[in-house]
């Protein structure tokens, strides 16, 4: 048989097998795409596993926020001591009716780049505010004057800052006398001798800065914090600063370290504490 005849034999007897082979039917069809309720039993499973995802990432996202926070709280400290390498070891005042709060004492020299105010209508009040003084963390909270919407304590045109110094440290009037012995940075707060128990012993455990309370007060406040930290019935704003996941403050302590506190009322420990001499 010649070459040809054996090459359109074979294609003619593939063309009657193709010829044989059992068409696609409808149902054939219908399996191979979703059906409705497969289809929702999909959209059902990614629901579940986005609901139980979600609040893992959200709780990822705050804690990157109090990473960001404690950040900036470590160069806050190198603000303040290289401050007080200038100035024989001082602490900068932040007491309104003193010498002025204590970025306006450090300024751009110490505490770096600035940024404007929000355009909500006020005016700074007390020169510009530091990038390095805002807490990502911060919600806002409502003010008890003058402002028509809850703010974050770092767009407050008056003291704009995330960070409360401990009360004791700068050596304000009250409860340490106007002549009291002036703080040495990293050694001692203000004269604290009248407030024991609340002396401590190591400046390791002296609190120096932490996540601010709620500016509530009208007027002109000073950015501090004292005993209304430790007495939140009584002081309800104070627990603005417990925002950090597990109702936690980021606490900067007088030799260096950043830690992670509670409130009082959770631990028993005081926030607000002095070291004298």
């Amino acid at each position: 048989m010649a070459i040809g005849d054996q090459l359109l034999g074979d294609g003619f007897a593939r063309t009657r097998a193709s010829n044989h082979q059992s068409p696609i039917t409808s149902n054939q069809h219908e399996r191979s795409a979703f059906t409705l309720i497969e289809l929702l039993v999909v959209v059902a499973v990614i629901s579940i596993l986005a609901a139980l995802l979600l609040p893992a990432l959200q709780n990822a996202k705050e804690a990157g926020k109090s990473a960001v926070c404690v950040s900036n709280l470590r160069q806050i400290y190198t603000a303040f001591a290289v401050y007080a390498g200038d100035n024989n070891q001082a602490v900068p005042n932040s007491y309104p009716a003193g010498s002025g709060y204590y970025w306006q004492n450090l300024g751009v020299q110490y505490l770096g780049p600035t940024e404007t105010y929000p355009g909500d209508g006020q005016l700074p009040a007390n020169g510009p505010r530091y990038k390095i003084l805002k807490c990502p963390g911060e919600k806002g909270a409502w003010l008890l004057d003058w402002t028509a919407n809850p703010i974050r304590m770092y767009d407050h045109p008056r003291i704009p800052t995330s960070y409360a110094i401990n009360y004791a440290i700068p050596g304000n009037p009250w409860p340490f006398g106007t002549n009291s012995a002036r703080a040495i940075f990293a050694e001692r707060t203000g004269d604290a001798s009248a407030t024991w128990p609340l002396n401590l012993t190591s400046v390791s455990d002296v609190h120096f800065m932490m996540d601010c309370r709620n500016w509530a007060g009208s007027g002109w406040e000073d950015p501090t914090f004292g005993y209304g930290m430790d007495s939140l019935p009584l002081w309800p704003w104070s627990s603005y600063a417990f925002r950090h996941p597990g109702n936690r403050a980021n606490m900067l302590y007088y030799d260096g370290h950043v830690g992670s506190i509670r409130s009082y009322f959770d631990t028993g420990k005081f926030v607000w504490n002095c070291k004298f001499p």
